[in-house]
């Protein structure tokens, strides 16, 4: 099973992996004119997503779900509410079962801890020798190891 996992922001960090293999990773900025207006970054969200589920052909596709309760303001919410919209579109288009996880159910399941920090996300990533860049691909490894736990037998091939 190909799984694809996503912390979907504007730096929105991607992680595959098929079976228990070692995972793909990175990041995929999109553009940003900071005027509150998102129909640029929804079109190229939406055109990155399109191909990276045409290229790769997932089976699954999970991400974190949007924190708006808490976001600093109606911009952060409206990005990230309409980017995992986005994300549900695509995924239903194409036949691919889409699922979203909270960011403290990850991190209790990756950290130990669900308050852990971006920080200690990074570091168990590299401890597992995921050499991330930035905390957007840690986040999203860290939902493709949930994922993983969750749905596939511990050490399967599949």
């Amino acid at each position: 099973m190909q799984i694809l996992a996503l912390d979907i922001s504007i730096h929105c960090g991607w992680a595959l992996g098929r079976g228990w293999e070692q995972p793909r990773f990175g990041v995929h900025h999109l553009p940003s004119f900071g005027d509150g207006m998102f129909g640029t970054s929804f079109a190229s969200f939406h055109n990155w997503l399109a191909d990276m589920m045409t290229v790769h052909s997932p089976d699954q596709m999970i991400f974190e779900a949007p924190l708006v309760a808490h976001g600093p303001g109606i911009n952060a919410a409206r990005l990230s509410l309409g980017l995992a919209g986005i994300a549900e579109m695509v995924a239903h288009v194409r036949g691919v079962t889409a699922s979203e996880v909270m960011v403290a159910t990850v991190r209790k399941h990756f950290c130990g801890a669900g308050h852990a920090k971006k920080e200690d996300v990074g570091f168990v990533c590299r401890e597992r020798g995921w050499m991330v860049s930035d905390h957007n691909a840690a986040d999203a490894l860290a939902v493709l190891d949930f994922a993983r736990h969750a749905l596939l037998p511990q050490g399967a091939p599949a």
